[in-house]
């Protein structure tokens, strides 16, 4: 018997389900959670994001565009700037002049050739304690009373002036006076001595001579009765004799005192006067000559006369010095004014090179004039208008502005340089165009 063949007849619907059933069965466990529409959300996140990621770089890229634009023209407004360098045409001269300085010239004169000059002075007073060189002795006598006896007759004695007495010590005194000694007076037949008190004085100077009591004799009487029968007596001490050294002023001191005094007083006078003229706000303004200065004693005097016994004396000395000093704006002022009148119209002196050199000719304080000789150094320059150039080269390129510039009279040469280095034309505010001058 033949083998039959089964074959299920399965409908269309039923396969589709069917094969829905194995396919869901196939499927990892952990898929079967999800839902039908899960995978469609992250895709609308995404699109999302980038085209807000793309807004904000388009954004971003503008705004930095215009702050790069504002930031250029902003120094291009501000910060840019030209520098201009130009030389102009020069004269060199090389001059010789002399001009008078004049107290009584009121104003600088170029047909004169004179400035206004100062008299400066300044006075010193100088006193010195000086020693006194000389010697003088002083000395002095002893003196005293003595009472002279007449012991040889009635009648009277007189004693010339100077007479001589001895001590009995060997001292010589005399009296300075003439005396009388009264005669003796007879008592019952017997002589009695009369007598006179006297002052002496002793014959030499010295201490020595201040004896003490003491008897004399009249050496005049010696070899005579009247030897031994006129005599004297002290009863006192001689008193007053010395003899000692001191320092004397002599004339010699005076003199070598004003000759010392007087030559220091007018040395520290003139170092005085040059002191100040030295000082910063009279060094930047004034010129003076040290070999234009003159100096002397007003007054010298000793305070203690000669032959005065001192041992020191002050002397003391007045100086004055002067001298002509002049402005030096005064003499830039007359040279500016020489040189120029050997230039041509519109120039002007270039002071930084401007060299003057000075040597006095002569000088008269008294009259209050001096002649100085100037050697001078100078350059001169055309004085181009600078403004009206700053105005013209504004708005033109580095070339432009270099080719109009050497074509100015008066303009041997120019550099022109602009910044930043992107900036291709002049500023059009000549205010942020320099210009320089320089002389060669």
């Amino acid at each position: 018997m033949p083998n039959k063949k089964v074959i299920d007849i399965i409908s269309p619907q039923k396969k589709q389900e069917k094969k829905s059933s194995i396919a869901q069965r196939s499927k990892p466990f952990f898929q079967k959670e999800q839902s039908s529409f899960s995978s469609e959300i992250p895709l609308i996140k995404v699109k999302k994001e980038k085209t807000e990621f793309r807004f904000r770089n388009k954004l971003s890229f503008l705004a930095g565009g215009l702050i790069i634009i504002f930031i250029s023209v902003f120094c291009y407004i501000n910060l840019s700037k030209a520098e201009i360098k130009i030389w102009p045409e020069t004269q060199v001269f090389n001059l010789q002049a002399d001009i008078t300085i004049d107290k009584n010239a009121e104003s600088v004169s170029l047909a004169a050739k004179t400035i206004p000059g100062i008299i400066f002075e300044k006075e010193k007073v100088l006193a010195k304690n000086l020693a006194a060189t000389g010697r003088a002795t002083k000395e002095g006598k002893a003196e005293g009373t003595i009472r002279v006896y007449n012991e040889y007759s009635t009648a009277s004695q007189v004693l010339i002036a100077t007479t001589r007495f001895i001590s009995t010590e060997g001292f010589l005194f005399r009296t300075p006076l003439r005396v009388v000694v009264p005669g003796a007076t007879l008592d019952k037949g017997k002589l009695v001595p009369s007598y006179v008190d006297i002052r002496v004085v002793a014959d030499e100077p010295g201490p020595e001579y201040n004896i003490g009591p003491s008897h004399f004799s009249i050496p005049g009487f010696a070899g005579t009765d009247r030897y031994t029968k006129f005599y004297a007596k002290s009863t006192g001490s001689m008193t007053g004799g010395f003899l000692q050294g001191a320092s004397l002023v002599t004339k010699e001191d005076v003199e070598k005192a004003e000759i010392s005094v007087n030559r220091e007083a007018k040395s520290e006078c003139e170092a005085s006067l040059k002191n100040d003229l030295a000082l910063p706000e009279n060094a930047q303004k004034y010129i003076f000559f040290n070999n234009a200065i003159q100096t002397e004693i007003v007054e010298s005097f000793s305070l203690v006369p000669a032959l005065t016994e001192k041992e020191n004396f002050d002397y003391q000395s007045r100086a004055k010095s002067k001298t002509l000093i002049f402005e030096k704006e005064d003499i830039n002022k007359l040279v500016d004014e020489l040189i120029l009148s050997k230039s041509p119209d519109n120039y002007r002196v270039y002071d930084d090179n401007l060299k003057i050199d000075y040597t006095l000719k002569s000088a008269n304080l008294n009259s209050g004039k001096m002649i100085i000789s100037l050697d001078i150094s100078a350059t001169s320059y055309l004085d181009v208008d600078v403004l009206n150039y700053k105005k013209s080269v504004t708005g033109k390129s580095i070339l432009s502005s270099k080719i109009f510039l050497e074509n100015q009279p008066g303009v041997t040469r120019a550099q022109v340089d602009f910044w930043p280095f992107w900036v291709k034309r002049a500023p059009g505010n000549p205010e942020k165009i320099n210009v320089e001058l320089l002389i060669d």
